[in-house]
This record gives structure tokens, sequence and C-alpha cells, in this order.
């Protein structure tokens, strides 16, 4: 066993409460130095080819996010239905477009709009309820801790479900929290992740703190966060710059920090001083430099994947696979790679839709 001690990482917000487990990384057993990819492409069908892909109950879904329908494939590509078109029906969806998905517990579906309009539908694709999101808190409550200063964070929005509580990932909009006018005070307060009460639509509080990297002003363009709810319902969190993965329980009380960081990555990131740098060299930063990238826990093999993107000059992304908070592989997988799921016996991984080629494709591998 690895005895933790714990502390809290910003002594200077001369906060009690604890934050992050003092990291002690066990040897790497590399057991996996490269993944037998099956690909298989998905039959073509009438959509836009833009939006996501989800696996659930053994098939793959693609969320089309302009025509507002959810498409089914099974484990070989093969079409199998279409679910919900865009309108005011009891089997559509009234909004512009999906901007984020959610299979929840309970078999039930959730859509997300880009004004908080929120839709589910049952197992059947039934409607069953809707809401606009609403947020606890008013101006006058303790500033930083309030969901009423949070918005969702569309440019990269996840969303994942436990009991009756949705998870989403937030950043914070208090005129006195700005990014750019006090970065360091920006990380140290602010925090990356809502609870929204998946029957009445409350965000209910806020919660998830930046981790010692972000101290660096040249983390800017990375303040994302990856994270995954396993089926106890704790948390694993690994936030774009920071090689570390966090793991809480459900009420967010610290449990283990562990990680290596990838191969082929650096942070020698851009320090962008203004908001006209900021708009000018995000989206190059995000392209052309590392970070991680996504983080997913497969329950029936007790498996953390992580993926992340090399510097520019590598021709592939990464992979890091670990059991027991311990690394077992690291290895180069496609560009965009994301496991997604588990059909026994294979593991199930996305890559970026092709929208000009109209091409859906997805891998399968075991270990």
């Amino acid at each position: 066993m690895i005895c933790i001690v714990f502390l809290s990482l910003f002594a200077s917000c001369q906060e009690s409460s604890v934050k992050f487990p003092k990291t002690k990384n066990e040897k790497p057993d590399i057991q996996v130095n490269a993944l037998d990819l099956i690909s298989v492409q998905c039959d073509p069908i009438d959509a836009s080819y833009v939006g996501m892909l989800n696996w659930a109950n053994d098939s793959l879904y693609y969320i089309d996010e302009k025509f507002c329908a959810l498409f089914v494939f099974d484990n070989e590509g093969n079409f199998v239905n279409q679910h919900l078109s865009q309108g005011p029906g009891p089997n559509e969806l009234a909004t512009k477009n999906i901007v984020g998905y959610c299979h929840l517990n309970n078999n039930k579906h959730f859509f997300i709009g880009p004004s908080n309009d929120c839709y589910i539908f049952n197992s059947h694709f039934q409607k069953d309820n809707f809401y606009v999101i609403t947020r606890v808190g008013t101006q006058e409550n303790k500033p930083y801790d309030s969901p009423y200063y949070y918005t969702l964070s569309y440019p990269k929005l996840i969303m994942r479900s436990y009991d009756e509580k949705i998870y989403t990932n937030v950043y914070c909009e208090h005129p006195d929290l700005h990014m750019f006018n006090s970065y360091s005070k920006y990380v140290s307060q602010a925090h990356f992740l809502a609870t929204i009460n998946s029957t009445s639509g409350l965000m209910e509080n806020v919660f998830g703190n930046y981790t010692l990297p972000y101290k660096q002003e040249n983390t800017k363009q990375f303040t994302l966060v990856n994270y995954d709810v396993d089926q106890s319902g704790n948390f694993y969190i690994s936030l774009e710059s920071d090689s570390l993965i966090y793991k809480y329980d459900n009420s967010f009380n610290p449990l283990i920090a562990f990680g290596y960081k990838g191969e082929g990555m650096s942070n020698n990131y851009m320090t962008l001083n203004s908001i006209r740098d900021f708009r000018r060299e995000y989206s190059t930063q995000r392209e052309t430099r590392s970070h991680y990238t996504w983080l997913e826990y497969i329950d029936e093999r007790e498996l953390l994947f992580r993926s992340y993107q090399k510097d520019e000059t590598y021709p592939t992304d990464g992979l890091q696979i670990y059991e027991r908070n311990k690394l077992i592989g690291d290895l180069d997988v496609p560009k965009g790679f994301r496991v997604i799921g588990y059909s026994a016996p294979n593991f199930i991984a996305s890559v970026p839709i092709n929208e000009d080629e109209e091409k859906i494709v997805f891998y399968k591998f075991k270990l």
C-alpha cells in the first residue's frame, strides 16, 4: 500500500480544506507495447458528419450536432437505426443544434442545446423531461464558490453521470476573477466541474481546483479538464498540462495522485499576455503543442486510459494505460484516438469524424 500524505496546494489562499493528495508513483510495469487495432468503417448515412461519438449498450452512437439526430451502429459498423430529429414533437429535439450529450445510468439520453436547454429521452427515445439549467446562488454569495458565476465549458464539453447527478466541466465568469487580469488568482480560486440535478436542471455546486503546473503563466490555453467517473462514483481528473492524474471519491475527498509524463510531450507553450494574444494564438497553440486530451475509465477491466497529443513534430498521438494506478503502457496511436467503451473482448476507440469524406471510423482492440 502507498502511504498518502495530503497537502493543500495554494497555501496563499489560506483555506483549511484539503485539495490534493501528495504523489508517490509506483514504478511503471510496461506490459503493453503496441495495440493490434482493427479499423471499422460505419455504413454511410444521410447526415452532416458533424458531431460526437459515444459507446453504450454494445453500440456506437453518433450524435449529429446539426441534424439533432442520434444514429446507432453495431460493433461491426452496420447501421441499425436513427432516432430523433430537429423539431417540436415528442420524438424530436426543439433546439438549434446539440452541444452536449450524456448517456445516463438509467439508460436515458441527455442532450443539451446552445442556450442551456436540456432534453431527456427515455430508452425508447420518447421525451421524458425538458428544462433550462438554473444556478444556485446570487451575487451576494461567496463569489468563487457560487454556481451563479459559472458557465458550461463549451469548447470541450464533457458530461458524465452517476446516480441522479450529471457532471459537466465549467469555467468561472466572475468579473473580479478574470484569467487575463490575474491568472494566478484565477487558477487558485476558480473551479472547473459542476453538479447538475438530472431531474430539476439545477446546477447545485462547483468543485475541482487547478494544480501546481498552473502557477505557470504559459498554461492559459490549456486550462480545460479531462475526467471520468467510475461505477462507484470515484472521479479521475487529468488537467491538460499536468502529468498527474488525481483520484477523488464521490464527495470529492482526495484519494491518490499518480501518473507519468507522456512520450514526446513538453511544456513549450507560448505565454499569452492579453486577450488579443489569446484570440490570435489559442487555436494554433492547441493544434501544435502537447497536452492531455481524454480520460476514460473502463469499469469492466479496471483500466484507465489517458490520451495525449504530442508536439507537432510527431506523426502520432499517445495513449497511456494505467492498472490500479500503475502505468502498464505508453504507446503510439492515431491522431485524435480516444478509448470510449468496452464490448467484451474488445475495447472501443474513436477518432475524429471525417466531415469532408463523410466517414465515421472507429477502432477495436484487445488487451
